[in-house]
């Protein structure tokens, strides 16, 4: 049976690079179902929980959506950093990964085992020439191997969107971000890749610290007293509720968590706006606002995963060719509007493929 899913012909190619994670679900979703989006293909990183409970978790939510075995295709990445020591964030994200979601422990959706992670990159990316882009909202270890396996075909990647880093702020340590800290030398061999000069955007804490699922945007996607009462919704909002519960016992942030994950992939939608007319609408609503710098980030020592702007300068109106797109602010009430969208498709999706 056909999706109901129905992607745009000027849809962007993406390849989603993930490690769920309660915010990845809602990346997932905004990348499966948002009509802008045209998802190539997931690969699964170690990160918030360890590798085979990321893959399940990718499975279980694609399944729980409907989609059957082959309409998105993951494949299992790499379960190590390139030379730290594993990290994990089962105390945000419970032991599973995705805390408050009742998904089944062995979905009936496999893995993609007819390629590895990096040959189906490359294959999407070479099929996608100049237009493909790669959203990573976990550790960058997938990602810093393809650079290093396929350095001919990073020219052909339009965008590189990430999740991570932190400036003044920090979710593991005084300045010091997650998925950064995750890997770092990963991280920096990224950030220092020159054919990816100009290409990379970057939603760091403080960026997505002003994305927050607040009662109202929680309301918004499940209300046990309105229409939008579906299974699905329920599923979702109960993945929120845990994330919140959280956030309230490790920070006391009471005003609802941040989503950060399907930022950085939103971002992709006024990069490209600024070169397909059209997709205008996201270059004026979405009201992204960044500094372009060079970054670096610390491979040792106690700050080890933290962020730093290469020169220091934050002048706004400065711009540092060669720089990471580092985003400042964004238009939070368009984003959200279009993730209900896709959770409007998504459950629009499930009610059809359960006739």
């Amino acid at each position: 049976m056909p999706s109901t899913y129905k992607p745009t012909p000027t849809a962007v190619p993406v390849w989603l690079d993930c490690d769920p994670g309660n915010d990845d679900a809602f990346a997932i979703l905004l990348a499966a179902f948002h009509p802008s989006f045209r998802l190539l293909g997931i690969s699964t990183v170690h990160g918030n929980v360890a590798l085979h409970k990321t893959t399940r978790n990718t499975l279980a939510l694609l399944e729980a959506m409907r989609f059957t075995q082959g309409e998105i295709n993951v494949f299992p990445g790499e379960a190590l950093p390139l030379k730290v020591a594993p990290l994990h964030a089962e105390a945000i994200h419970g032991h599973y990964g995705i805390g408050g979601a009742e998904l089944p422990e062995n979905p009936q959706l496999v893995e993609n085992k007819d390629s590895t992670y990096l040959h189906a990159m490359r294959d999407a990316v070479r099929e996608n020439a100049g237009e493909i882009c790669i959203v990573c909202t976990g550790a960058l270890t997938n990602f810093a191997n393809f650079i290093k396996t396929y350095p001919e075909d990073v020219l052909k990647i339009r965008f590189v969107s990430i999740m991570g880093g932190a400036f003044d702020c920090g979710n593991i340590a005084p300045n010091v971000e997650f998925n950064m800290r995750t890997d770092p030398h990963a991280a920096q061999i990224v950030f220092n890749e020159r054919r990816l000069a100009n290409k990379i955007a970057l939603a760091p804490l403080n960026l997505t610290h002003t994305a927050l699922a607040t009662s109202r945007v929680q309301k918004a996607i499940y209300d046990s007293d309105g229409e939008n009462n579906s299974p699905l919704r329920l599923m979702f909002l109960q993945i929120l509720s845990f994330y919140s519960d959280a956030y309230v016992k490790k920070y006391n942030h009471t005003a609802g968590p941040p989503i950060h994950d399907p930022l950085a992939l939103f971002l992709i939608l006024p990069l490209y706006a600024g070169q397909h007319a059209s997709c205008a609408e996201f270059a004026d609503e979405c009201d992204f606002h960044y500094l372009q710098r060079k970054l670096i980030v610390e491979t040792q020592g106690p700050e080890m995963g933290r962020t730093l702007f290469e020169n220091k300068d934050r002048d706004p109106l400065r711009v540092e060719k060669g720089g990471v797109y580092v985003g400042q602010s964004v238009n939070v009430p368009f984003f959200w509007k279009h993730v209900l969208a896709a959770l409007a498709s998504a459950d629009e999706q499930v009610f059809a493929r359960a006739e």
